[in-house]
């Protein structure tokens, strides 16, 4: 039965307490551990996957550059010029392209004829097409993805609308490379293949730009993940590098994944809420990545709905809402959360924000609001803290620092007026010793992160010596 204290009772199911955190932490080290053993990976809710990139800029990269951004309906090319000595810069030159629902739900080869063909017109107004070998590419490729190899990046499975078929378990570097000899010519069937990355890795190499001693990239936006540098002999779902190869470092980024955690071991479900498991049966992915839908943006306001709307259907509170609300629609904007958590935001303008969204609500039902938004982003900040804790503590244990780097992106960290600043403090209450945490804003990781993965690879396999200024 309801009570009258039924509302404060729905915020309070929102709260994690200390000891919900610290044991969440043990279990988050006990599954990345295991995400990187094999005998123990199948059972892990983290699915760890090797990127095969074992360097973060060093300052020594330059040259010229391509590099590829696809991750929804809008496609950039970018050039970019990276000098290195005493006076480094970085100059993007970039276009956007449209991406129409016919080549999103067509072939494969009409995607990436697509993007050659939008690539050779870049060059051409540029006067660079005759240069195409001597830009190596970059391509972030935002999709579900698993590296077997450096430069061997496969297509899982589509999301965010993409449907081409013929790509799905297929080599995207290859099937760039092969659009590219159908439009440029035979004479560039050689050239290298391009180095495709996810979005997260993009951050963390973006901020390793200004920032040499990186560790870890974070996203926190639309959903959530991260990845670090983490020691190659203890990545044991690879085979170790043979005897005789000459390695540039003795580490390798790792894409954790980590919207799973809590899939397998049920990690979550002491914490989980009616209002999680009926934001989970209504989405497209039921029963997976469960601890995103308690971080990511695409969830937070949906969460906040479904709070309103029950409150809404029981007669307990919100009566007046109007027939044609946007609060009766699925998928609000978590900007609805982010416009409610403003610091020093009063009644009367939250009364004139709600009431845009077809909500007539009193002076109480006002604070209760903001007190709910205000649950939900206090338990994102502190889970997403045992995300980036249980990670950093894995760095922490082989770089034989105190200090930890983080180049982190997305709009829920950077658009969410307290977010930023919860994170930090919970990362800090949950830190070990005297470790501290330095989050640095990625800029374009997208983009220039491309470029710069690209520019690596380039620098390793030229071995070229870094740099001193007299």
């Amino acid at each position: 039965m309801m009570t009258s204290s039924y509302p404060d009772e729905i915020l309070n199911k929102f709260a994690v307490s200390d000891e919900d955190l610290r044991d969440l932490l043990r279990k988050f080290e006990a599954e990345l551990e295991a995400g990187l053993d094999p005998e123990t990976r199948e059972n892990s809710d983290l699915k760890t996957l090797p990127t095969f990139i074992t360097s973060t800029p060093d300052g020594s990269e330059h040259g010229n550059f391509i590099a590829l951004d696809l991750g929804g309906t809008n496609f950039r090319i970018m050039l970019v010029k990276i000098s290195s000595g005493c006076r480094p810069s970085l100059v993007m030159d970039s276009q956007v392209y449209f991406i129409s629902e016919q080549i999103m739900k067509g072939s494969g080869t009409q995607l990436f004829d697509y993007i050659a063909n939008d690539l050779y017109n870049f060059l051409h107004q540029r006067n660079l097409v005759e240069n195409l070998p001597n830009l190596p590419i970059g391509f972030t490729f935002s999709f579900p993805t698993k590296n077997i190899g450096f430069k061997q990046t496969i297509l899982v499975y589509w999301s965010k609308g993409f449907t081409c078929d013929g790509v799905v378990g297929q080599d995207i570097g290859q099937l760039l490379n092969e659009a590219i000899v159908r439009k440029f010519g035979q004479e560039f069937a050689n050239r290298e293949l391009p180095v495709v990355v996810n979005d997260t890795v993009g951050t963390m190499i973006s901020s390793g730009y200004n920032y040499h001693d990186i560790s870890m990239g974070l996203i926190v936006g639309t959903g959530t993940n991260m990845c670090y540098m983490e020691r190659r002999d203890k990545i044991k779902i690879i085979s170790p590098p043979p005897q005789s190869e000459s390695t540039p470092s003795d580490e390798m980024c790792i894409n954790c994944e980590w919207g799973t955690f809590g899939d397998v071991t049920g990690a979550l479900r002491h914490i989980e809420t009616e209002f999680d498991r009926r934001l989970d049966g209504g989405s497209v992915n039921v029963g997976v990545h469960r601890y995103e839908k308690m971080i990511g943006g695409m969830y937070l306001g949906e969460l906040a709905r479904n709070v309103i709307m029950k409150l809404h259907g029981d007669g307990m509170m919100f009566e007046n809402i109007s027939q044609d609300s946007k609060l009766h629609e699925e998928g609000l904007s978590t900007a609805f959360i982010s416009q409610l958590t403003e610091p020093n935001i009063t009644l009367h303008e939250v009364k004139k924000y709600l009431a845009s969204l077809g909500l007539t609500a009193s002076q109480y039902e006002c604070s209760y609001i903001v007190q709910l938004c205000e649950a939900l982003s206090l338990r994102a900040a502190k889970l997403c803290a045992v995300g980036v804790v249980g990670v950093g503590n894995r760095v922490l244990a082989h770089r034989s620092t105190n200090q930890l780097t983080i180049g982190v992106d997305g709009s829920v960290y950077k658009k969410h007026p307290t977010f930023s600043k919860m994170l930090k403090n919970y990362v800090k209450q949950l830190a070990c010793g005297e470790a501290s945490y330095e989050f640095r804003t990625s800029n374009d990781g997208s983009g220039k992160g491309a470029a710069l993965v690209a520019a690596i690879d380039h620098r390793l396999q030229q071995s070229q010596p870094k740099p001193t200024c007299s």
